[in-house]
């Protein structure tokens, strides 16, 4: 066989040109490559060609494709598909074959045409499909697994039966003998293969682990091996080789290779099929249309896309909705089973070979699913779309359950202790000291490396629902994120921010706003916090919420939502019926108390006549504070009204505590202003008459925030406001407040 290299360059730049114009204008890039077959194939220009070379890189192609596809999903989480979702595969299946023998013989048409259309319309694309659903970032939710689980029973349905029509077609009559042969092969090849998978995989695993075979071109070469073994074993079964290659990917998913490892291999067989040789086999899949039944059969085109399109989404539909996902999942489920592609194309050539099909059912077949492909996905993007905006989308992981702490510091240690009450938690840390303290405290913990695959497997991540790094280390945070996400697919990862300038973690930062983890953990460690516990009265956004306790000097810890924990960080918003689990910070020195009334003492103050917008105010308080903090004027506007702008600084009704950080070091200021006709700072809604400004650098955080606390407790007092406003100098209204807060503290 020759290979011509011209014409391979060709279908690539093709492949690679259309589809990154069809994922520009958001389509899935197979369209794209569909459509390049189209373009500058046979059905239009004639400048790209078919071959055996070509031909035997798109099979390669999709074998590879459907071995990653595999590889990408969890055979475990697959088995967890309801038994309704295995009901709507098979009603799926069923209503459009029988649709289709119905309406090809109403058409006058043969029983055996129509059986094969019908067969074919039942069958959902599992390589189109599993392409789209990587381009969508599908993978992982319950619905894709139902689809993936759907179109493979479809799959196997339709090549069982098209056995069943070829051998009943070679012999000119229904032969027993031979349809009992076909099953009994296809289902001794599914019971080789699971065993193979759920029984000799691990052991090869747990051998070629102890032999240290852990090199990464050599365990490429394996899995290949593995899959094409499969890919035998279907073709020997009478069932298409894709159908191997893709059992042989879910079981070597962690059974064969390491974690680490089996993330790398697979990187390596997605960039080779999706990245090179599958865009060939859907190039060629377009050089199989014949224009020319635009025009002379568009009627039965017609009747057979809807047919297509009506039967699959009312089989698949009607029965899934009875497994409680709601009618909006189920939907959605129906519209991407209508996707077709190359399991029919298969199919329709192999019978138009045996003069099963005319040629123009074989075209109609062949448009039919470049139509599909070309809407469906289209049609599935906006319903994901829905599910996500109504927070639908479920996860097939949401069964998970535990929690993973890297680092076994103070605060880590009161965040699991809040999980363990539920779940199964545990803290990972390399720290003696801190193992001894975790377990003294009756916690699970693990002195070790959190970047270890044995100590995360011990810890049970390939189960955890939430994993945190809090590590003093941010490299060693950002790793472990990769790996709790990547290797082992934990759902929900956290990391602490180091400091206020570092850029966001990688990861979902743990606490929003910024957190000063290390001045908390010394607060912890010397008893200087209280636990406080609430209920939330009303819904409202989380952002607002925490930023709200980070004003009053509060951490938040967790949510408890019907007794169970989560991160406060990963929740849109809170709901009533929830509580907030915080900390506060508690005066353990006379020495701050003391700070805080000098600061009072010196502090200047702002009589202010008349109603003013918050940019006036802030011009004239920056005036007063700029000389003070060794900044202009201008740049104290600046940073007062940047601050604004990230949230308002009104924390209730009357009062406002704008806080800005300062260059510089040990800067800590205070002005207060009154305004009895109302500073408005954004709208009606955030006024206030008593405002403190506090400007402060950063090594005086933990001051800053027991300034915030202080001034937030002023007003539990509930003559507090109304005495400020009354008093006529500012030396009273001074007053005021340092009697009120030697009563709080």
């Amino acid at each position: 066989m020759e290979f011509h290299l011209f014409n391979l360059v060709l279908v690539l730049i093709a492949a690679w040109l259309c589809g990154a114009l069809a994922d520009r204008f958001g389509y899935p890039s197979i369209l794209g490559e569909i459509a390049a077959g189209v373009i500058f194939g046979p059905p239009l220009l004639n400048v790209l060609h078919s071959g055996h070379d070509l031909e035997l890189l798109a099979e390669i192609g999709v074998f590879l494709l459907l071995l990653y596809i595999g590889m990408e999903i969890n055979y475990k989480e697959l088995l967890r598909v309801n038994k309704w979702g295995h009901f709507s595969a098979l009603s799926g299946f069923i209503v459009p074959m029988v649709a289709g023998v119905m309406v090809f013989s109403a058409m006058g048409k043969g029983s055996t045409e129509g059986l094969i259309v019908g067969s074919i319309l039942g069958i959902t694309s599992l390589t189109v499909l599993s392409r789209i659903l990587v381009d969508l970032k599908m993978l992982g939710t319950r619905l894709s697994n139902v689809m993936i689980s759907s179109s493979l029973i479809a799959d196997t349905l339709g090549l069982l039966v098209f056995g069943v029509i070829l051998s009943v077609a070679g012999t000119g009559s229904v032969d027993i003998g031979s349809i009992t042969l076909t099953i009994g092969k296809a289902i001794l090849f599914f019971g080789v293969t699971i065993y193979l998978g759920m029984r000799v995989f691990p052991f090869l695993g747990s051998f070629l682990k102890k032999t240290g075979f852990n090199e990464r071109k050599a365990n490429f070469t394996l899995v290949i091996l593995i899959g094409f073994i499969f890919a035998a074993l279907a073709e020997f079964a009478g069932l298409h080789s894709i159908l191997g290659a893709f059992l042989a990917g879910l079981f070597l998913r962690g059974e064969v290779l390491m974690r680490k490892l089996s993330h790398e291999v697979t990187g390596m067989v997605h960039d080779i099929s999706l990245g090179f040789l599958a865009p060939i086999f859907f190039v060629m899949a377009g050089f199989h249309v014949d224009l020319s039944v635009l025009i002379n059969d568009w009627p039965m085109l017609l009747t057979v896309i809807a047919l297509a399109g009506i039967t699959k989404l009312v089989g698949s539909t009607f029965v899934y909705i009875f497994s409680g996902a709601g009618w909006r999942e189920s939907i959605v489920l129906g519209i991407g089973m209508n996707i077709h592609g190359a399991v029919e194309i298969i199919i329709a050539e192999i019978a138009y070979s045996q003069e099963l099909i005319s040629k123009d059912i074989f075209s109609i077949i062949v448009f039919t699913a470049i139509i599909t492909t070309a809407i469906t996905p289209l049609i599935l993007k906006r319903g994901v779309a829905m599910l996500k905006s109504k927070g639908l989308l479920s996860r097939s992981d949401e069964d998970r359950d535990g929690l993973i702490i890297a680092g076994a510091q103070p605060l880590a240690r009161l965040i699991a202790a809040e999980f363990d009450k539920t779940e199964t938690t545990w803290l990972i840390d390399r720290n003696a000291n801190s193992c001894k303290a975790a377990k003294a405290e009756g916690l699970k913990v693990l002195e070790g490396n959190a970047l270890d695959e044995d100590t995360l497997d011990i810890a049970g991540a390939g189960n955890a629902r939430v994993f945190i790094a809090m590590t003093p280390s941010e490299q060693v945070n950002n790793q472990a994120r990769k790996e709790a996400e990547e290797l082992f697919g934990i759902p929900e990862v956290y990391s602490i921010i180091p400091s206020e300038d570092s850029s966001e973690a990688e990861g979902s930062p743990l606490f929003r706003p910024y957190v000063n983890v290390e001045e908390w953990t010394q607060r912890i460690a010397q008893k200087e916090y209280e636990r406080t516990q609430y209920p939330i009265e009303e819904e409202v956004e989380t952002s607002q919420l925490l930023m709200q306790l980070s004003n009053n000097g509060m951490l938040p810890l967790v949510v408890l939502r019907n007794g169970k924990a989560y991160i406060p960080a990963g929740l849109g918003k809170v709901k009533v019926g929830d509580e907030m689990i915080a900390l506060r910070g508690t005066q353990a020195e006379d020495k701050q108390t003391h700070r805080i009334e000098e600061l009072i003492r010196k502090a200047p103050i702002l009589d202010l006549e008349g109603a003013m917008d918050g940019d006036t105010f802030f011009k004239q308080a920056s005036e007063v504070l700029a000389e003070r903090v060794n900044l202009s004027p201008k740049k104290v506007h600046q940073l007062m009204v940047k601050r604004e702008k990230e949230s308002s600084t009104v924390i209730v009704p009357g009062l406002a505590i704008p806080h800005i950080v300062v260059p510089g070091t040990d800067v800590t200021e205070l002005l207060i202003a009154r305004c009895k006709d109302e500073v408005t700072f954004y709208d009606d809604e955030h006024k206030a008459r008593i405002v403190f400004v506090i400007a402060g650098s950063k090594d005086q955080r933990n001051l800053h925030l027991r300034i915030l606390s202080a001034i937030a407790q002023l007003f539990q007092d509930p003559a507090f406001e109304d005495s400020v406003l009354s008093v006529e100098n500012a030396e009273r209204l001074r007053e005021v407040i340092l009697s009120t807060e030697r009563r709080r503290f």
